[in-house]
């Protein structure tokens, strides 16, 4: 075996001792993301590529800033059908029935009259 050969095997040793996993990347680019640091600056403390960084960002991005719970609704009272706020008129109700006819008379076509037969 030659010292190309020998060199080559040396450096695939080095390689394999050196490589993390994927979930211990996460962690260093979590890290360092609450560090503010820019994804070259990831991609150089990981001696990986600026696109690597970028597949892992999703899922880092998770555990560097997890979200905060989300807010239940408020249940509403069911003795005020109306609710706090008001909420909807009931059916029929004269000011809804009101403001449909309002609304109504606004499309009618000027000079066109229903014809009632009897």
């Amino acid at each position: 075996m030659g010292p190309k050969a020998q060199k080559i095997s040396q450096t695939k040793q080095k390689n394999k001792v050196a490589k993390r996993t994927r979930a211990e990347s996460i962690a260093i680019v979590a890290r360092m993301m609450k560090e503010k640091a820019s994804p070259e600056e990831i991609a150089k403390a990981l001696n990986v590529r600026v696109p690597t960084v970028f597949n892992w960002t999703a899922e880092a991005r998770k555990i560097a800033f997890p979200e905060k719970a989300k807010p239940q609704p408020i249940k509403s009272e069911k003795n005020n059908s109306r609710g706090v706020f008001g909420g909807p008129l009931p059916a029929g109700h004269p000011i809804a029935m009101k403001g449909l006819w309002r609304g109504l008379e606004h499309w009618r076509i000027p000079g066109f009259q229903k014809v009632v037969s009897a």
